[in-house]
C-alpha cells in the first residue's frame, strides 16, 4: 500500500482479494523448517493454510471485476502486492502453470510487469 502511494501520489484503493496467501501456522516458521505439499505448506501438518485454488479464485475474481470495469479504457492501473499476489495476477494473464506454481510470474522487489486486458 505504501509502495502504491509513493509511486502514484494517490491514496490506494485496498481490496482484500489481493491479500497474501495465508500460510496458517507455517507463517511463523523459517522456510527450511516447513513441510511442503507442492508449492504450499502441507495443510495436513499446519492448520489454517489457505487452499491454493481459493487463493487463485479470489485473485481472478478481482481481475475479472477490474477488466469488466476498465478493460476497454485506455488507462494505466497500478497493482502493488507481495510475491504471491503478483504471481496470481501474472497467472490471470499468462495462465496457471502445469505445476501450479504461480510464483514464476511474480515481480521481484522493485520490479514491475506490464499486462494488457484483451
Amino acid at each position: 500500500m505504501q509502495t502504491a502511494e509513493i509511486a502514484t501520489g494517490v491514496k490506494p484503493i485496498i481490496d482484500n482479494r489481493l491479500d497474501v496467501f495465508d500460510l496458517g501456522e507455517a507463517d511463523t516458521l523459517k522456510r527450511g523448517e516447513v513441510k511442503m505439499a507442492g508449492v504450499v505448506p502441507d495443510s495436513s501438518v499446519y492448520r489454517g493454510v489457505e487452499d491454493i485454488n481459493s487463493f487463485i479464485k479470489r485473485i481472478f475474481e478481482f481481475m475479472h471485476q477490474l477488466k469488466n470495469a476498465y478493460g476497454t479504457e485506455d488507462i494505466n492501473i497500478l497493482l502493488s502486492g507481495h510475491r504471491c499476489t503478483t504471481g496470481g495476477i501474472g497467472a490471470y494473464f499468462e495462465g496457471i502453470p502445469m505445476d501450479g506454481n504461480v510464483l514464476r510470474y511474480s515481480s521481484d522487489n522493485g520490479q514491475y510487469k506490464v499486462y494488457k486486458f484483451n
